[in-house]
């Protein structure tokens, strides 16, 4: 925890009033909340002592190379504050793992790693962002551009890989927010052959692993472990780096299509852990006393089930925490290496792989077809390059077998949705004539005056893109969608609040530039994503895990734990507490979707995730 003030009219100068700081002989001052990994690298091309303080090799970097360069260079996960006598710079680690957060008014700046932190100071206001309440009632999971914003129009978040300047402007201070940092989308990882792609991987997996270890004695170790590729990998790593047992944890579902026990049982087979199990908890389990802890309301899905897990390892007097959280997007599925198996006309390979895709993900070739083909035949039909596309058309029909006339229809459908909504968007915006709305089909429960304020739908078409053309291409939109930020910041609060660091080794900024530049048949195989991942474990890995290439649906256990035990809550938010967000929610409907949900009536996936996001949101409104 870092925290501090700048206010003109009092010291004149930056004061640092939470974490441990490090001043220089010409009186910079620098705090720092996380870890460098290259402290020792820097020390020495810094020509500082090899002992020397993180923060200070920060300042010294700062002093050397300035503020851009003298960030990018470090790695690890970090935020940190620096003061050089004129100035005062914020920084966020480059995948933004660790939480930064500041607010200016006039002649004042504060920076925290906390939003509670800010709020309790008498100048910032708990006016609300608007705008940062529909984007989330939207459910959109990829903030781009729009991701600094927090609930609070005051507080701001310092983005991923990203520095915030604040310098004096006569009575007041200004600050400007810039990237120092950002993914090579053209990088090349390139190796002689498959032993030596998977060698160095490991090597890199190792060392991202073992610095976040470094300070940690074994018995302060405890890991999650739910099966999947991930956690498996990661605790298949802390095997290797350990010598004494630690801890493992799974929180298992009640609905049998969601347990992943059978997957567990055979990481624990390998040796070397003591293993906790415990339930999958409903997700309203606290109720509003969550708010005790939250400051803005969580997009996490299974915050609670991680708040269990958390409150079972303290319980085991575990202090340092390792997850595989968000591993998948790091590391990256790969498949839109498909649609370049087809931009390419490797015919044979790409039949091959989609039909094996499809056994893996226990669906058809064809429907593997559909989805990576059809990018490609979009962007030839925007092109104008219709007579390639009859010929895909045919093609394709003809190698997955089924009509062509009808795979010719269902491309054509495809198509021409999104051209004609984009449309329709252009003469609603000429005329406001249209009903049509993007924003009401994906959550209908967001009041309509909310999303003419904050311009919703205008918001819409402006994130949507067309499907990428290469794996790398989906990969660094990933990277760069700011969609991993709130969840490494509830991860940070859910360990503060039981005394537990919480560790993401997958989430390594070396692990994402390795993977970034890979060919794509070193991300998807015969069928197998993150291939490379495979391939580096090993036999750290069961073969059971390793071999597998579909992922369990864990959605059906949450609507479950939904049911069984946030019913009687659910039915007191829906009483006041929805009445006092009829700002940003239709009351009305948000009631009727909750008495279908109630009755047992089908909902989707979009409809329910939209009903706990209302529901979450009027307890924040409650505590307000």
């Amino acid at each position: 925890m870092i925290a501090g003030i700048w206010d003109i009219e009092g010291t004149g100068g930056a004061d640092f009033r939470e974490g441990k700081t490090w001043t220089d002989a010409l009186g910079g001052v620098c705090a720092l909340a996380g870890r460098l990994d290259n402290r020792v690298e820097l020390t020495r091309r810094l020509n500082l002592d090899a002992d020397a303080d993180s923060a200070a090799v920060i300042l010294a970097a700062y002093r050397a190379w300035g503020a851009d360069d003298g960030a990018a260079v470090l790695l690890g996960d970090f935020a940190f504050a620096l003061w050089d006598g004129e100035r005062l710079i914020c920084g966020r680690d480059q995948m933004g793992v660790k939480p930064l957060f500041y607010a200016l008014r006039g002649g004042r700046f504060a920076f925290a790693s906390s939003v509670k932190w800010l709020l309790s100071l008498p100048w910032v206001s708990r006016a609300v962002d608007e705008t940062a309440v529909g984007l989330y009632l939207s459910l959109m999971i990829e903030p781009g551009d729009e991701r600094h914003r927090t609930f609070y129009h005051d507080i701001v978040r310092v983005p991923d890989h990203h520095l915030v300047i604040v310098e004096q402007s006569g009575e007041s201070l200004r600050a400007a927010r810039r990237s120092y940092w950002s993914f090579d989308r053209a990088a090349e990882t390139r190796f002689s052959d498959d032993r030596v792609y998977a060698e160095a991987f490991r090597d890199i997996l190792d060392a991202a692993v073992r610095d976040r270890r470094a300070g940690w004695d074994d018995a302060d170790i405890g890991a999650a472990l739910s099966g999947g590729m991930d956690s498996s990998s990661v605790v298949g790593i802390l095997r290797k780096q350990t010598s004494a047992p630690f801890h493992t944890f799974y929180m298992k579902p009640e609905v049998e299509a969601a347990d992943e026990s059978p997957y567990v049982e055979a990481a624990l087979a390998l040796g070397g852990t003591i293993h906790h199990q415990g339930r999958v908890p409903g997700l309203f389990e606290g109720g509003t006393a969550l708010y005790d802890l939250l400051a803005i309301p969580t997009g996490w899905l299974n915050f609670p089930l991680s708040m269990a897990m958390y409150r079972l390892a303290a319980a085991h007097g575990v202090r340092a925490f390792f997850d595989g959280m968000e591993g998948d997007m790091i590391i990256s599925y790969g498949r839109y290496w498909l649609t370049e198996l087809l931009a390419q006309g490797e015919h044979e390979r790409f039949v091959a792989e989609a039909n094996a895709v499809g056994a893996a993900r226990r669906t058809t070739g064809r429907a593997t077809m559909r989805q990576y083909a059809f990018p490609y035949l979009d962007h030839l039909a925007q092109s104008g390059r219709w007579g390639e596309v009859l010929s895909w058309i045919r093609w394709l029909g003809r190698a997955f077998g089924g009509s062509t006339v009808s795979l010719g229809l269902d491309w054509a459908r495809n198509f021409a949705a999104p051209n004609w909504l984009a449309g329709s968007w252009q003469t609603w915006r000429r005329e406001r004539r249209l009903t049509l709305q993007r924003w009401k089909q994906i959550n209908p429960m967001i009041a309509t005056e909310l999303a003419r304020r904050v311009d919703l739908e205008a918001r819409f078409h402006a994130a949507e893109r067309p499907d990428p053309l290469t794996a790398q291409e989906e990969h660094y939109r990933i990277l760069n969608s700011g969609r991993l930020l709130t969840a490494f910041e509830d991860a940070e609060i859910i360990g503060a609040a039981f005394g537990i660091a919480p560790l993401h080794p997958l989430s390594d900024r070396r692990i994402a530039e390795f993977c970034l530049g890979l060919p794509g048949n070193l991300r998807l195989r015969n069928g197998l994503s993150r291939w490379i991942l495979r391939a580096a474990l090993g036999d750290d890995l069961p073969a059971a895990i390793r071999e597998r290439g579909d992922k369990t649906d864990f959605f059906p256990a949450f609507v479950y734990a939904l049911r069984t035990y946030d019913l009687p809550f659910l039915d007191e938010v829906m009483g006041a507490p929805l009445e006092a967000a009829a700002a940003y929610l239709d009351v009305k409907r948000v009631r009727a979707i909750y008495a279908a949900f109630r009755s047992g009536a089908p909902l989707s996936i979009l409809r329910i995730v939209g009903l706990v996001w209302a529901a979450r949101l009027a307890m924040w409104v409650k505590r307000q």
